[in-house]
């Protein structure tokens, strides 16, 4: 478990929530596999270190299962992460000279992994699938230049107000189309969650709708 509570909040506090909701009892009902254990402290003995790996991997789906989306969606995302705590720390600590505050990061990729995770296809190795799930996941936010995909790619960064800096990201990129090669990724860390493409990439657009209209006048 994450001993900061600022991290994914506070162990104690979790487990009496969930206690006070019966949550335990009511994943019992759909996942047998949890009638073995008692209360939250003792799935967090049985996760530890030295237990059977197959053990690990039933009591780890399980609570997949109840936290995805597709699942029973009745779980606690959070509970999963204080489970897989020291394999986030340790994910971590290899990224980062990668960005600040990497841990929140890995924590926030992490969770977003455990709800989308495909576990009707992936049906073992939960721990290092969510894991290697989430690095690879911000291995291509963190360095798009690297990733296998593109490895070309790398993110162009445009002042939206100045019209010239714009068109040649645009130019570039309708160039790259027409290469068929992967064109160049603009900036989109600005937008807020919900809120689309930043303003950036929205000029962007703009331009090279603008100059495939007078690409295609050219061409009549």
């Amino acid at each position: 478990m994450f001993l900061d509570n600022r991290i994914a909040g506070s162990w104690d506090a979790l487990t009496i929530r969930l206690h006070e909701q019966s949550a335990l009892d009511r994943w019992r009902q759909v996942e047998p596999v949890l009638a073995g254990v008692t209360d939250l402290e003792d799935l967090r003995r049985q996760l530890r270190p030295g237990t059977p790996r197959k053990r690990a991997d039933e009591l780890l789906g399980a609570l997949v299962r109840l936290s995805a989306v597709d699942g029973h969606d009745d779980g606690d995302a959070v509970l999963l992460l204080h489970l897989l705590s020291e394999g986030a720390e340790v994910l971590a600590g290899r990224l980062v000279d990668q960005a600040g505050d990497v841990l929140a990061l890995v924590v926030g990729e992490l969770t977003a992994q455990i709800r989308s995770f495909p576990w009707r296809r992936r049906t073992r190795a939960y721990a290092a699938n969510l894991l290697l799930d989430t690095k690879a996941a911000l291995w291509r936010e963190l360095r798009p230049h690297r990733t296998r995909t593109f490895p070309g790619a790398g993110e162009v960064l445009v002042d939206p107000t100045d019209a010239w800096q714009v068109a040649g990201p645009a130019a570039a990129a309708s160039a790259s189309r027409r290469r068929g090669s992967p064109p160049a990724r603009s900036c989109r860390r600005a937008a807020g969650p919900g809120q689309g493409s930043c303003s950036c990439c929205s000029f962007v657009h703009v331009a090279e709708r603008v100059q495939h209209e007078a690409l295609r006048r050219d061409a009549s």
